[in-house]
């Protein structure tokens, strides 16, 4: 998908973004926040932190059949 072809956007009003509704306000305390420590992506040291993250991340998956991984990286602003 190109970069311009983004179709969704994010709503800041929406129901589901109010205090109480959003998904941290929710599921917080099941909410794991490890390997939160990513070097930027143009240093030397980032492909081997990508290497030992997934290495990290498949261990966890395959450690408990309920895990469930979701990943977000970074947002998309509209120009106006």
């Amino acid at each position: 998908m190109a970069r311009d072809a983004v179709r969704e956007q994010f709503d800041v009003y929406h129901e589901a973004n109010k205090l109480g509704c959003r998904v941290e306000d929710v599921y917080g305390k099941s909410i794991v926040r490890d390997k939160m420590d990513a070097p930027k992506k143009t240093s030397d040291d980032f492909k081997e932190w990508v290497v030992e993250y997934k290495e990290w991340l498949v261990n966890e998956v395959e450690a408990d059949d309920n895990v469930m991984v979701i990943y977000m990286d970074g947002g998309y602003w509209k120009d106006k």
